[in-house]
């Protein structure tokens, strides 16, 4: 099982224009994922446990401007 996370936050700069922040992580707590061992008697790996497998953790940052265009309506 791999634990992933995000959070987002706005900070507004000024009316009508703000600074968006985003981390999203995969497999935040950074858990291996072990494979069987080997249960072949005959390998002189019997009982090793030969690998380990699964997603590595991954850590994404991403900023950005929002503008807030308003469209007026006409009468």
């Amino acid at each position: 099982m791999s634990l992933d996370a995000a959070l987002h936050r706005e900070f507004r700069v000024r009316e009508g224009m703000s600074l968006a922040l985003r981390v999203e992580s995969f497999n935040f707590s950074n858990t291996s994922h072990y494979s069987n061992p080997n249960g072949n008697r005959q390998s002189p790996q019997f009982g090793a446990d030969v690998g380990a497998g699964g997603a590595n953790e991954w850590l994404g940052i991403a900023i950005a401007v929002v503008e807030v265009v308003e469209h007026g309506f006409l009468e």
